[in-house]
Parts: structure tokens; sequence; C-alpha cells
């Protein structure tokens, strides 16, 4: 199986004129002959189906070499060859920058949730701290109302009114992030813009 693979990949069955090669991952290596016209841009559409190779029935590469010459392919010429090189140079370096921009996409994603994670932190401390500040200087809408509430002795009164306090402080709180979100995403997108 070594020979199959480094014909297959390293380009020696390209070597051939109108061979395409589609990798399919845990799939036996089946040579396809189709019949027509010609191969179009887009692959074999319009063309007939005329055999199936099995390439794992040859174990050395000059089997695998006069098979294509049996089956009538040509080899390509030098000039032909080279351009193949430069292609598949520029395709495997158009795909090493298109790796390199996600993985960068990606590490800039991750910064900005663990950014917008200790904001949204900061902000729930803040909250809490300016709750418990406006109760010790006596201006707590929760504190007021909890002093009213325990003086007439009612314990499921203070609960709802403590409650109802949290909520309009984790309401005031939510519209603070989810602007704070929104001024992270116009940052996220003017970077993402500005480095294409």
């Amino acid at each position: 199986m070594p020979n199959l693979k480094s014909f297959l990949k390293d380009g020696e069955v390209e070597s051939y004129r109108n061979v395409e090669v589609s990798f399919v991952p845990g799939k036996k290596a089946i040579m396809t002959i189709y019949e027509g016209e010609s191969m179009s841009a887009v692959g074999v559409d319009g063309m007939e189906e005329k055999e199936k190779i099995v390439l794992s029935d040859y174990k050395t590469k000059e089997e695998m070499h006069a098979l294509m010459i049996e089956k009538g392919f040509q080899l390509k010429s030098e000039e032909e060859l080279e351009a193949m090189k430069i292609r598949k140079q520029k395709e495997a370096a158009e795909e090493a920058e298109r790796k390199a921009k996600r993985k960068e996409e990606m590490r800039i994603k991750r910064e900005m949730k663990q950014a917008q994670k200790k904001l949204e932190e900061e902000e729930k401390e803040k909250a809490r701290e300016e709750m418990e500040g406006k109760g010790e200087e006596g201006e707590g809408v929760a504190d007021i109302e909890k002093e009213q509430t325990i003086d007439q002795g009612n314990k499921v009164e203070n609960e709802e009114l403590c409650c109802a306090a949290a909520d309009r402080a984790q309401l005031w709180s939510e519209v603070r992030l989810n602007k704070m979100r929104k001024e992270f995403r116009d940052i996220f997108r003017s970077t993402c813009t500005s480095d294409a």
C-alpha cells in the first residue's frame, strides 16, 4: 500500500493527461475510467462510466504505470508537468494561508469571548456593589422595602420585594451588558475588515 499511496498522493498518477484524483478517506482506491468527449471544468458530467479498477490489486509503481499506459493514458509533456507543479504549489500556499487566517480568526474570537466574559463578571460585581452601596446610604429601594417588611413581620413579602429589587438590578445589568456586547461586535468587525 505505500507504493499506491505514493503513486496517488505524490502526483505520479497526475502526470498522465485527463486524470483527476479525488481522495475519499476510509475508502478503497478505485480508478474509474470514463468515456466521452472530454472532461469539463466541472468534472465528468456528461461522460459515461466505462470501467472501475481497484488500484490496491497493483503492488508496485511499475505495475501502476503499466496499467495507465495499457488503458490509453498518455504522459504529460515537461511543460504540462511544470505547470501542474506550479499550480499545486500555489494551491498549497493558498490552503496554508486559509488555515492561518482561520486560526487567527479563532484566536481573536477566543480572546473576545474571554474579554466579554470578564466584562460581564465585572459588570455583575459592579451592579452588586452599587446595590449594596445604595443600601448602606439608605437610598436603596430594596433595603427600604426590606425594612418595611421586617417591621411588619411578613417574611414572604420581604423575599418577594428583595426578588423584585434583584430583578431590577439584573435587568439594569443586562441592558449594560447588551450595550457592551454591541460595542465588542463593532470593534471585532472593524478589526476583521481592516485586516482584510
